[in-house]
């Protein structure tokens, strides 16, 4: 099996900043477009998904992605749809057909290549197709975590050979994957030639803390039982980018804890999946203008497991109390109330 071309290359792409794209997906400069979008920034997702759908039903690609992939994030919608009926709810994130709809991402293909790189990245046959493309297209973390979902179904040859054919920058995440991929080939077929150790990625020790806290967060049970695990992660927690949003919920809140505040944050979020909190659409909405506005902390709330379903005697409530009283008002305001 032919495998790649050079790991030590992709170390060095890894490093590149941006992506290649050039063009506005078409619909991105409609104004109604661009309003629909501040509006589900500023929280008001009932009047903005009304506006989306609408513009998706007029042919908006923009819309379209957007919303398609609104939808596929339950954290995003059910705390507005989650009482509609179940026609009504198809009709606001769908396009009406048969009993659950499709996908607007089906339309959006026809006319823009970053729909149907997002729909490949959902078909296992083709995911490793669209990693090179999500790329390209200005969507890198959607691209590292089909990476990751194809390590998951030890399919590392695979993601090895499209990554070693992919031009445009890649995040430095990227160092991570490639060096857990190339890990995972070893595991699964010995050495190979084409594949030395001085071809592996290699990472200084705190980096390749930093980049592992991205992909796996800490776990409760870790920071409970694993002192120098913790006492690494709250040191490294400045410098976590995918933190962000938690960060300044803790800059906001528990500013005199801004380590563990932020490090069991982290730890607290309902799901380990790499990348939880970026942008629906990074291409559409870059991670930074999402973690800045007025929904964050709702959305923050909402992927955040109930904090308290942990006792108040619990060791993992006792590392910052400030962060489990400040997350225990904002998810009363916006989930998780009863």
């Amino acid at each position: 099996m032919r495998v790649l071309l050079s790991l030590l290359v992709m170390g060095l792409l890894a490093m590149l900043p941006g992506s290649s794209y050039a063009d506005e997906i078409e619909g991105a400069n409609d104004p109604v477009f661009a309003q629909a979008v501040q509006t589900w920034l500023n929280g008001e997702d009932l009047t903005a998904l009304k506006t989306l759908a609408q513009l998706s039903h007029d042919g908006n690609p923009a819309a379209q992605i957007l919303l398609a992939e609104i939808a596929s994030r339950g954290h995003l919608h059910t705390h507005t749809t989650y009482m509609m009926a179940r026609k009504d709810r198809v009709a606001l994130l769908r396009f009406p057909m048969g009993v659950s709809g499709r996908s607007w991402l089906t339309f959006a293909q026809q006319r823009e290549p970053l729909a149907r790189a997002l729909l490949q990245s959902r078909q296992t046959d083709a995911q490793a197709a669209s990693i090179a493309a999500l790329v390209e297209l200005g969507e890198p973390m959607a691209a590292l975590r089909v990476g990751w979902h194809m390590l998951a179904r030890e399919e590392a040859p695979a993601l090895l050979n499209v990554m070693a054919g992919i031009e445009a920058g890649l995040p430095e995440q990227a160092t991570l994957l490639l060096g857990t991929a190339h890990d995972q080939f070893q595991a699964l077929y010995g050495p190979s030639n084409m594949m030395a150790p001085s071809n592996r990625p290699t990472l200084e020790d705190d980096v390749h803390w930093r980049l592992g806290l991205v992909a796996f967060p800490p776990t409760p049970l870790s920071l409970v039982e694993n002192e120098a695990s913790r006492e690494r992660a709250m040191a490294l927690s400045d410098d976590v980018v995918a933190w962000t949003p938690i960060r300044r919920f803790c800059e906001a809140h528990c500013a005199d804890s801004m380590q563990t505040c932020t490090t069991v944050g982290a730890a607290a979020l309902l799901s380990a999946s790499p990348y939880l909190l970026s942008s629906p659409s990074e291409r559409l909405i870059p991670n930074d203008t999402y973690w800045s506005s007025p929904r964050m902390t709702a959305d923050l709330a909402r992927q955040t497991e109930n904090v308290r379903s942990w006792p108040e005697d619990s060791r993992f409530r006792q590392i910052d109390s400030c962060y489990f009283a400040s997350m225990a008002d904002a998810q009363k305001q916006h989930g998780h109330a009863k």
